[in-house]
């Protein structure tokens, strides 16, 4: 399944038990970035997934400020969820790490990777 706009693409792929939502942008927008998490739960929701892996190819990172209102507000979103996040720009180390302590400091079993592999086994462990 492939969700496309103006602002981002997501292609959704169902793997071993969770489900991979790898999504497209170039977007710095606080907006668009809340719009991806929030369909991304959606579809996962929909799908009684219940392990999500989050790959993102957008050059453009997010503040610490925004990633903090974006994570505070799509978390009901994402709870009984486990999610695995990966970025292919390793310069967004600082803000994903940033927002994986946000999920997991309200209650969401929520990982940052910097290796794809890594956060593959991680999603699929019990």
């Amino acid at each position: 399944m492939e969700i496309t706009n103006k602002e981002f693409a997501i292609v959704f792929e169902l793997l071993h038990g969770y489900l991979k939502a790898t999504y497209t942008s170039e977007s710095a927008s606080v907006e668009v970035f809340k719009q991806i998490l929030t369909e991304v739960a959606v579809t996962a929701k929909a799908d009684k997934v219940e392990r999500v892996m989050i790959v993102s190819n957008n050059p453009e990172k997010l503040n610490q400020v925004d990633m903090f209102r974006v994570i505070t507000e799509c978390v009901p979103f994402y709870f009984g969820i486990k999610v695995a996040f990966y970025d292919l720009y390793p310069t967004h180390v600082e803000v994903h790490k940033f927002g994986e302590m946000i999920a997991q400091n309200r209650g969401i079993d929520a990982k940052y990777f910097i290796e794809l592999e890594l956060a593959e086994e991680w999603v699929q462990e019990n």
